[in-house]
């Protein structure tokens, strides 16, 4: 099993924080503003999981697939990860 931390800054635009793996990934995200989460570049603020201001969010990314972000635009919000590979 490995762990590694992780910071990403989610604007506007889809940000790909997890990528494809063939194994099942377990992922913790804090953000200091909220982000919406998907599993493909297509996510949007309509469509995404939203994750609040100082929220903590804890997902299960399945072997080959991923996870991505994005804001509503504005103020680049940090986005802080720590991933385990199970």
């Amino acid at each position: 099993m490995t762990t590694q931390g992780q910071q990403f800054s989610i604007d506007g635009s889809a940000v790909k924080i997890i990528s494809s793996s063939n194994h099942y990934q377990s992922v913790v995200i804090h953000t200091d503003g909220a982000i919406y989460i998907g599993d493909s570049n297509a996510v949007s603020t309509s469509t995404g999981f939203k994750l609040d201001v100082g929220t903590e969010g804890e997902f299960m990314v399945a072997p080959y697939s991923e996870l991505w972000a994005i804001s509503n635009g504005g103020t680049t919000k940090t986005t802080y990860l720590l991933v385990t590979v199970i």
